[in-house]
């Protein structure tokens, strides 16, 4: 029993400590109500200074941003004008490029190519292997001889002849035996 009351003497807090403890706790929730009273939404200089440079470095990257994409744009604008250009006067040259045609190849396989000079004259040479298939193509099926026409009698029967209609498969075959022995004898 003695050692019970030993350990439960050693887990107590003394009473003036607790007191203590208590008595700062509410000094500190006085020091917070009234800061909140005096001060609502009001900042420390040090938090004033902290939100001026915030918000004079967020309109500097603001500003860099939007010179940014206004470069951007340009750029973009003078170099979609220099392919257009490029575009037209490849097919200035070559008139008989048909422009979109040529613009579709263009866009599916432009990363091919380094100018629009090259795509062009790759357009052709596209162009001109299909002509020259196209015209071997033709000149073989001109060389290929016709088929020749059939030179036996031939009836188109559409129809069963009536005296056949109610006989058998066998019957009409033995019938045109008959007649065929029949002629040739």
């Amino acid at each position: 029993q003695k050692e019970e009351s030993s350990t439960s003497e050693q887990n107590t807090v003394p009473q003036h400590r607790f007191a203590e403890k208590v008595e700062e706790v509410k000094e500190l929730e006085e020091k917070v109500s009234t800061l909140e009273k005096d001060a609502p939404g009001k900042l420390t200089p040090e938090q004033e200074k902290e939100q001026q440079a915030k918000e004079y470095l967020t309109g500097l990257m603001k500003e860099e941003l939007d010179k940014r994409d206004t470069a951007k744009k340009e750029a973009d604008t003078v170099e979609e004008r220099k392919f257009n250009q490029d575009v037209q006067d490849a097919l200035d040259e070559n008139q008989d490029a048909k422009k979109a045609d040529f613009l579709k190849f263009v866009e599916e396989q432009g990363d091919n190519f380094t100018s629009v000079k090259s795509a062009m004259s790759f357009y052709k040479q596209l162009g001109s292997t299909a002509k020259d298939a196209k015209a071997e193509g033709q000149e073989e099926e001109r060389s290929k001889p016709d088929l020749p026409s059939s030179e036996g009698e031939t009836e188109e029967i559409t129809e069963a002849p009536e005296e056949d209609k109610n006989k058998s498969f066998r019957q009409v075959i033995a019938e045109a035996m008959r007649g065929a022995v029949g002629k040739s004898e």
